[in-house]
């Protein structure tokens, strides 16, 4: 599933929605750093931030920020003793970015589907300091769009683009874009 594309989707089609980017995880947690989810205006979601109620939690968020169009982080335990009674035991937090998804950063959107779809790294840096929204796709080549942050915030995410691991930063999230793997099965026909 390339989530770019389908935020694309709804921007091309004058629909908005939120954004659920996990930014950060201590201990276990259901994903990873990176994993994402959409939620359009149309209440649909696609991608997964971990299911239960840490995906409830956050659903329910990105539907009020759509009311606001603000930027938000959500807070979650996922740890035993918080959560034993609804079946989600793993020990851990996590931290989720929510943002807003608008025309604005449809050239970011629309490079990040073609990076992703032909198998090109990249990053995104999402800003979100004092609840002001920034978004900047940097490619392998060093080509920028979207907001031009400045030159020591773009040396510091160009050294992750080697380490192939998203990390959350002093105001703002360096996303790396994934490159998908493929699945081969082989032997199963008599399924």
């Amino acid at each position: 599933m390339n989530i770019y594309r389908i935020i694309l989707d709804y921007i091309q089609s004058n629909q908005t929605g939120v954004l659920a980017t996990i930014i950060l995880r201590s201990g276990s947690a259901p994903r990873d750093v990176g994993t994402k989810m959409f939620i359009g205006e149309d209440a649909k979601a696609y991608g997964t931030v971990g299911g239960g109620s840490l995906e409830a939690q956050t659903y329910k968020e990105a539907l009020e920020i759509m009311r606001t169009n603000a930027v938000r982080t959500l807070d979650i335990n996922v740890g035993s003793h918080t959560v034993s009674d609804r079946g989600m035991i793993c020990g851990g937090d996590v931290r989720i970015l929510l943002e807003p998804v608008t025309s604005n950063y449809e050239d970011v959107y629309e490079k990040a589907s073609l990076m992703t779809n032909s198998r090109q790294k990249g990053i995104i840096i999402t800003g979100f300091e004092s609840g002001v929204l920034t978004k900047t796709l940097l490619d392998s080549h060093g080509t920028i769009m979207g907001d031009i942050p400045d030159a020591d915030t773009i040396m510091r995410v160009s050294k992750l683009m080697q380490t192939n691991k998203s990390s959350l930063m002093e105001g703002f999230f360096a996303d790396i874009i994934t490159i998908p793997n493929k699945l081969y099965i082989f032997g199963a026909g008599h399924v």
